[in-house]
């Protein structure tokens, strides 16, 4: 049987707040079938983590227990110590990335410059890996451009085909995505971009 740790600290969680919620409404809430939140309801209330009372304006309130509250601060902290390995294992992915952009066919010739194709959490690691490395980050790519991020222009991938951001040269793209390889791989490849200077997570 599947885990399902993480919805029921998420029925915790909002049944700290909302006890008179339906289950309907629940199920919503955490984007499940009914039948789903109504099979989980009944494993807290097996677990004795919650309680059911009649309510004034619902059929039913859902109650949190003292042992429910406990569950809930240790799933809780479970959740954030797996975020924790799961950013940890990415920063160091992203880390090495750059590290590689920096030292590849570079002997003596100063710090990389690197454009990020991508704006997602894992930009973020490696805007903050960068700067930590000494790697020139010029700006960002993405499908959908905006004016900036983390005060960089992000620009469409057919601005960077010459090797340039906003009229500033670089040497690497990396491609901070995961899982889309295939697809930036061939849009990079329509536009004639050299395959040869993006690094790949």
């Amino acid at each position: 049987m599947r885990d399902n740790s993480d919805h029921l600290r998420r029925i915790l969680e909002t049944l700290e707040t909302e006890s008179a919620l339906s289950q309907r409404a629940l199920a919503g809430r955490l984007g499940i079938a009914l039948g789903s939140a109504n099979q989980l309801l009944r494993e807290l209330i097996a677990r004795q983590w919650i309680r059911g009372a009649l309510g004034a304006r619902s059929p039913v309130r859902y109650i949190v227990t003292d042992e429910g509250r406990d569950a809930l601060a240790r799933m809780t902290r479970d959740n954030l110590y797996r975020a924790l390995a799961s950013y940890r294992a990415v920063h160091q992915r992203v880390r090495g990335a750059l590290a590689a952009c920096q030292s590849r066919d570079r002997a003596g010739a100063g710090a990389a410059s690197v454009v990020v194709y991508g704006t997602s959490e894992v930009a973020h690691i490696a805007f903050a890996c960068a700067a930590d490395l000494g790697v020139t980050l010029v700006g960002f790519v993405e499908d959908e451009p905006r004016a900036s991020l983390l005060g960089l222009p992000v620009r469409s991938p057919s601005d960077v085909r010459s090797m340039s951001l906003d009229g500033r040269p670089f040497d690497f793209l990396l491609v901070a995505s995961f899982g889309e390889d295939h697809g930036i791989r061939g849009r990079l490849e329509a536009l004639q971009f050299p395959l040869e200077r993006v690094s790949w997570l």
